[in-house]
């Protein structure tokens, strides 16, 4: 074995060493944000939980109010008035909730995506200090 060699293994080492301390890392807060994130949708969601059978029941009612109380002008084409226009609410609110949902970016990048970045990060770092590295095969 030459000198050389030595040297390699040992960066090799270091590089692996590194490598398993970011995935770690990576892992470790991975759970941190999915633990935080857990508890404020739990927070969010009770009482959401408690109101909302109760506003469904409330707004069934009053759409078959509306839609009986147009029956002497539309008959059953009322009930049909009244569904339409909830689809199309319905659709704009759900529409709406998605988009705003994804812009808070409750979705985060996976922690393959964050260790590809990192091992970048270190392959540049030792391309700086005039390390050839070359992909395992």
């Amino acid at each position: 074995m030459h000198p050389e060699d030595d040297t390699i293994l040992q960066l090799a080492s270091t590089v692996a060493e590194a490598l398993g301390d970011q995935v770690e890392v990576h892992v470790d807060l991975a759970r941190a944000e999915f633990a935080r994130d857990a508890r404020a949708l739990l927070a969010n969601a009770a009482p959401l939980a408690v109101g909302l059978p109760l506003l469904l029941v409330g707004y069934l009612l009053a759409n078959m109010g509306i839609a009986t109380a147009l029956g002497p002008w539309l008959g059953p084409w009322g009930f049909v008035l009244v569904g339409v226009v909830n689809f199309g609410i319905g659709a704009l609110v759900a529409r709406s909730a998605m988009t705003k949902l994804l812009s808070h970016h409750v979705f985060q990048p996976s922690v393959g995506q964050e260790v590809a970045k990192s091992a970048k990060s270190l392959v540049a770092s030792l391309h700086a200090h005039g390390t050839e590295v070359h992909p395992a095969s």
